[in-house]
């Protein structure tokens, strides 16, 4: 069962097991979405530091081919 934990009338009729399972698996899937939403976080963090030193990287190859071109 998909649960929508705001949607208490799915829980009717169900036992106090099954219930306690819905909840472990919303629960499961909320700190699976937390542990990706933080590892994607991480991954950003790295692609903008890398941007930045190419970013850097490449002023300073233009800076050289500046110099050689006045050469």
């Amino acid at each position: 069962m998909k649960s929508d934990i705001t949607n208490f009338d799915q829980f009717m009729g169900m036992t106090k097991e099954e219930i306690m399972g819905e909840l472990e698996h919303v629960s499961l899937l909320y700190s699976t979405h937390d542990i990706f939403r933080k590892s994607m976080e991480n991954v950003i963090k790295r692609l903008e530091k890398e941007n930045d030193s190419l970013k850097d990287e490449n002023k300073i190859l233009k800076i050289k081919l500046y110099n050689l071109s006045k050469q």
